[in-house]
């Protein structure tokens, strides 16, 4: 098969897509990945085909803009970023994609779930997360949104319902229904809600039932294959860094969301020493951090094996440091800022695997800091999902199996046996 796939984000939007293409490719597979560049040599490290769409200058811009990771900017910053992208990602993959391929789309890739429309080719949307599907039955951890779950179910369907017209169609619909105007496919609705996550083809969705259960509303042929571990790359050697571990050590991982707010940054770290542990910083630049004692800042390390060295994580909530935590059935206290980072966080407590914290002061998380790293019963806990989580990355066999099966069953649309009779 000749598989592509197309994914517009940050790395926890694309990492699982490379892990994909790598299990794909190992198979046999032709296996091509469009996004941004700034993944470029990463992917092809991995033995992926790279089609690229926008810039790297626009990508780090993007990431480190501060109204993206501000809850009362970070819908309209988002939508105008990925709105940006959508017409070059039409035209990249419009060239390479015919009615045999097979396509993978990602929550924001429209103009590529329009491109399988138009082509007929087998189309598959992926979600790396619960929290895109909105749910009447149990509406995601967004604001305002979840105090919804609360109402009379004829309420919660218009609120939804007002919801998807009033915030999310009416921040995309006019330049999606454009573009797809321009390609002769008819007007849509219910973007972001519904028609992302439609397809005959299937629905895969990169976590497992234990971590959330499909609600009645939600696509009949969501499968749930489980949650994929990505190390972006094999860190080297690092005697400095085993040392460290050691001793007691509690993994900050703040992601590019928390680190912005400077004092609340530095406030974790002196709460991790002054409880007499010490902290390794990771994902951050270590000439961006003073040097002080019991701290380690590294930029780029192996994920899995330091984790198993931790007494705790504290992060911002990321899909994919969760699913690590839980692979090292490590307790975790987690600072979300945004997007699906609260829901994230929600299902992490609600599993009794960690807390979600409701303040970035010192005097208001230091007791959760203390439980994460002390409570027995939260440990065992993390250890029986780390049980229920099972072989490491066994979902990509899921993944393939879904695929190769769809790509069987799928017959061209009738516009399409015509274009090829």
């Amino acid at each position: 098969m000749n598989v592509f796939l197309a994914t517009l984000g940050s790395s926890g939007d694309v990492f699982p897509f490379i892990l994909i293409g790598e299990h794909m490719a190992k198979r046999g597979h032709k296996v091509f990945l469009c996004t941004n560049p700034y993944f470029k040599g990463l992917a092809e490290s991995r033995g992926l085909n790279f089609i690229s769409v926008g810039s790297t200058q626009e990508y780090i811009a993007g990431v480190h803009s501060r109204a993206l990771w501000d809850k009362k900017t970070a819908l309209d910053t988002l939508c105008r970023y990925m709105l940006n992208q959508q017409e070059e990602m039409y035209q990249q993959l419009e060239r390479v994609i015919d009615s045999s391929s097979v396509l993978l789309t990602s929550l924001w890739s429209f103009s590529a779930k329009a491109l399988g429309e138009k082509k007929g080719c087998c189309t598959l949307p992926v979600r790396v997360g619960p929290s895109t599907f909105l749910s009447c039955y149990n509406l995601p951890q967004h604001g305002k949104l979840a105090l919804a779950n609360k109402l009379p179910m004829p309420l919660r369907k218009g609120m939804v319902s007002l919801f998807e017209k009033k915030v999310l169609d009416k921040r995309l619909c006019a330049e999606v229904n454009a573009q797809r105007s321009r390609v002769g496919l008819p007007p849509i609705k219910r973007i972001l809600s519904q028609w992302v996550h439609s397809s005959a083809d299937g629905l895969i969705c990169l976590f497992p039932e234990w971590f959330v259960h499909p609600q009645p509303d939600w696509p009949r042929n969501a499968n749930l294959v489980g949650l994929p571990l990505f190390e972006a790359q094999d860190a080297p050697a690092d005697e400095e860094l085993a040392r460290f571990l050691e001793s007691e050590t509690v993994m900050f991982s703040p992601g590019w969301s928390l680190q912005f707010d400077e004092y609340f940054f530095n406030a974790v770290i002196a709460e991790v020493t002054r409880q007499r542990r010490q902290c390794l910083v990771v994902g951050v630049n270590p000439d961006d951090v003073p040097v002080r004692p019991g701290v380690l800042v590294r930029k780029e390390v192996d994920l899995e094996s330091c984790l198993r060295h931790c007494v705790a994580a504290v992060h911002h909530g990321g899909i994919g440091t969760i699913s690590h935590c839980f692979y090292q059935s490590v307790p975790q206290l987690i600072f979300p800022s945004a997007f699906d980072q609260f829901d994230n966080a929600y299902r992490v407590e609600q599993l009794g695997c960690g807390i979600q914290a409701k303040s970035r002061l010192p005097e208001k998380f230091s007791d959760d800091l203390t439980r994460v790293m002390t409570d027995e019963n939260m440990r065992k806990q993390c250890r029986r999902i780390q049980e229920k989580y099972g072989e490491k990355n066994h979902c990509l066999e899921n993944v393939r199996h879904a695929l190769e099966q769809a790509h069987q069953r799928h017959a061209p649309t009738p516009q399409c046996r015509l274009q090829m009779a």
